[in-house]
């Protein structure tokens, strides 16, 4: 029997549970709000997921790729500017400059995945030049797309597609922006029905179905000074995929260049891949000095603005104050995943929500072995969201003999009391609550780092509990492994319409899988 096993809420817990009713009370009015804005939408049928975003305020444009279509030898110039907006700042254009020739070919960023379907667009625009600046999407190819544009010079706002390098005008009036001037422009595509918004009033409302899915890009002609920003993709897919970052104690102290190519890559292919979360399992650093935060933070914020992420301290992150000065609550505070920590200014137990697949996820992130209070307040929280499906996020849990920390022997470094290891939180938070269905941890260690176990809960829900730890790989368990572990984290894709869950190791920095048994798997029959 677990040392803590009486009641739940006892005596010696009951101090935390006035902040708990609180807290609770905060997620309820946090999920009203968000209810009400979903109301006072259009009342049409919208993408179930944020999937795609991209505000550019770590400066990068990782996962685009410029494509010039003006003259021979003419180069676009996409940067970002001072302000944090993307600026393309070159006069890239070819064909007539008459308002009736509707071709305009320039340039324009692109990205995206080409199985995209139904989805919503949306981007801030600017110019302070006076010609053409718009989007395109459902692009196919240098010939196959649809695209809108406005253009000040000109006077219009116009829908066109092009199909086998053949333009059509669908839609075209003679509006024009303001020089200057911030815009919203939206574009909502949903089967043939394709609608056109600037700043929430929509201009266009046509139905064509020669194209019904493909990427995104920015587009201008003739821009000196073409400005973009705040970049969502809304996608009605039933796949997506969460990333999981395995222990980077030995990248942030050695190889912080394998650490910033699995940031990098994971920027690069959100799109790609459907992802739409990253979980890092802790042990960010190996001794905790201020030159490995930094280089921790340097990775990890290549995310920032494109993938909303949790993390959480490990055993080797422990005991400094180093990791709430270079990861603190204030940087994640207004994010719009971010729900919130156990204690106010520290980040060592947090939650996040987020939606994919139709279904609403609640991300509980807990510290290396959790104290007793810490699971009463994830007990509570999912307690609080019955609605949610939940992901228990933790540094120590499981080990690398496929079984929980602490219900057998076990090789690894084990949370000794107050703190509760992996068999004691399945006892006194995984398995009680309902809607607990995944947990994610690192920090043992395996031949080839990988472990995984299903249980059932009381409610006799199963709960999917997975380990992965690549420090060791290639080498013997507890020692580092190669280049520290050679870069591997995991994809785990789930398909809602399927009720499957596939998994698979992939090291950016190797270009290489890990095909066996242990690291490429398929849950079925998952009631997702």
């Amino acid at each position: 029997m677990p040392r803590n096993a009486t009641p739940f809420l006892n005596t010696r817990v009951a101090v935390f549970v006035a902040v708990i009713a609180l807290s609770v009370a905060f997620n309820f009015l946090q999920l009203s709000t968000h209810r009400g804005k979903v109301a006072e939408a259009e009342s049409v049928v919208v993408p179930r997921q944020l999937l795609f975003s991209d505000d550019f305020n770590n400066t990068l444009t990782l996962g685009w790729r410029p494509i010039d279509e003006g003259q021979p030898g003419a180069v676009s110039q996409w940067a970002v500017a001072a302000d944090g907006s993307l600026q393309q700042s070159q006069p890239i254009n070819a064909g007539s400059d008459e308002r009736s020739v509707i071709d305009k070919p320039g340039t324009y960023l692109l990205t995206g995945n080409p199985d995209w379907t139904d989805y919503e667009y949306s981007v801030r625009v600017k110019s302070t030049d006076n010609h053409a600046i718009g989007i395109m999407f459902r692009y196919q190819g240098k010939d196959n797309y649809y695209r809108f544009s406005m253009d000040n010079k000109r006077s219009y706002q116009r829908l066109i597609k092009k199909i086998n390098g053949r333009y059509t005008t669908l839609a075209e009036n003679g509006s024009k922006y303001n020089i200057g001037q911030w815009y919203t422009l939206k574009v909502r595509a949903i089967g043939s029905n394709i609608q056109v918004f600037v700043d929430g009033n929509r201009v266009f409302n046509v139905n064509d179905s020669q194209l019904t899915s493909g990427k995104i890009a920015l587009y201008n002609w003739r821009q000196q000074s073409a400005y973009y920003d705040d970049v969502t993709v809304k996608v009605s897919t039933d796949s997506f995929t969460v990333a999981v970052l395995p222990d980077t104690q030995y990248y942030s102290l050695y190889f912080p260049e394998v650490f910033t190519a699995q940031t990098e890559w994971l920027a690069s292919e959100r799109a790609k891949q459907n992802i739409a979360f990253v979980l890092h399992e802790g042990d960010v650093t190996h001794t905790k000095t201020a030159q490995e935060w930094r280089r921790a933070l340097q990775s990890m914020r290549i995310l920032d603005g494109k993938l909303p992420y949790a993390i959480v301290p490990g055993n080797h992150d422990e005991g400094s104050n180093l990791f709430d000065q270079y990861f603190p609550v204030s940087r994640y505070r207004n994010l719009p995943t971010f729900g919130g920590t156990f204690e106010p200014n520290k980040l060592d137990n947090n939650y996040h929500f987020f939606s994919a697949g139709g279904i609403d996820w609640l991300v509980i992130g807990l510290d290396y072995g959790p104290t007793d209070d810490k699971l009463v307040w994830a007990n509570n929280l999912a307690a609080a969201h019955p609605d949610r499906h939940v992901i228990i996020l933790t540094h120590a849990y499981l080990s690398g003999n496929n079984t929980r920390q602490g219900s057998g022997p076990t090789p690894d470094v084990v949370p000794k009391p107050p703190k509760n290891n992996g068999e004691e939180m399945w006892q006194e938070l995984v398995k009680r609550q309902p809607n607990i269905q995944f947990v994610f941890s690192g920090h043992a260690v395996s031949p080839d780092g990988a472990g995984r176990l299903t249980s059932i809960g009381d409610n006799g829900n199963k709960v999917y509990q997975m380990l992965a730890n690549y420090q060791s790989f290639g080498n013997r368990p507890g020692q580092m492994g190669v280049n520290g572990g050679n870069g591997y984290l995991r994809l785990v894709t789930f398909n809602p319409g399927k009720d499957t869950v596939e998994v698979k190791t992939y090291s950016p920095y190797l270009d290489n899988y890990l095909t066996d048994n242990d690291n490429q798997f398929t849950l079925t029959g998952v009631q997702l």
